[in-house]
């Protein structure tokens, strides 16, 4: 009985859950950009620059310029995130490009987006995809240790802060002990897909989604953190 069940689930994983979760991710995703734009609204032409903050009004006065605005971009980040947080930043932003760069360049993914719509992305080679979800991993555990152990970061993470790195780290985990044969292939490979697939369905209307915001808002939003032109405000 357990068996047929396994067997069920790994036929649902890897075949109509697949277009089930992409197609919720991009409508997903869709909707909730159309969200963001309901809830902005253009600058005025006049708008009150006193309003705003001098750092606001200098990027959005100097920053019209290329070389300028990424001068005040190398500011902002050497006197404020990098200078306070180096190691943080520099863990978040390998977790960040990680979580795009192992899933797209898998040999094993790039394999079946090939057979179902005859497109590959470019694969990297086996032993380096398989060093990379280690130090993916080992992101991982720094982000869970720093709300386990650290204090000002454990009493301002809920459970569901939890079950997002959970989420996040099931799919490369399972995927990674899956390679390696550390356990039940079949098993391993339905958890790593139906993971893979339930990231998927969440990232548009959970946290996981600020990767995305995080460009939108910082090149449309005017505040003393944009980055482009600030067309737009809450």
């Amino acid at each position: 009985m357990a068996v047929n069940i396994m067997n069920y689930l790994y036929d649902l994983a890897r075949g109509p859950f697949v277009w089930l979760s992409i197609a919720i991710f991009f409508f997903g995703s869709a909707a909730m950009t159309i969200r963001f734009y309901r809830l902005t609204h253009p600058l005025k032409s006049r708008m009150n620059l006193e309003s705003l903050s001098l750092k606001t009004r200098f990027l959005k006065r100097e920053t019209k310029k290329s070389s300028v605005k990424l001068i005040a971009v190398i500011q902002w980040l050497g006197n404020s995130v990098l200078a306070s947080q180096p190691i943080l930043i520099s863990v978040s932003i390998l977790f960040h490009l990680l979580l795009f760069i192992i899933p797209l360049s898998l040999l094993a993914h790039n394999h079946l987006l090939e057979r179902s719509v005859g497109l590959s992305l470019g694969s990297l080679p086996v032993p380096v995809s398989d060093f990379l979800t280690s130090l993916f991993l080992i992101c991982c555990l720094f982000f869970l240790s720093r709300r386990l152990f650290l204090k000002r970061v454990r009493v301002i993470s809920s459970l569901s802060d939890y079950m997002i790195l959970a989420l996040v780290i099931t799919p490369f985990l399972s995927g990674y002990l899956a390679y390696h044969q550390i356990v039940n292939y079949q098993f391993i490979m339905t958890i790593h897909m139906l993971s893979g697939e339930l990231m998927l369905i969440a990232a548009p209307f959970t946290k996981i989604f600020h990767m995305f915001f995080f460009f939108v808002g910082r090149f449309s939003l005017l505040n003393e953190h944009t980055l482009g032109s600030g067309s737009r405000r809450w």
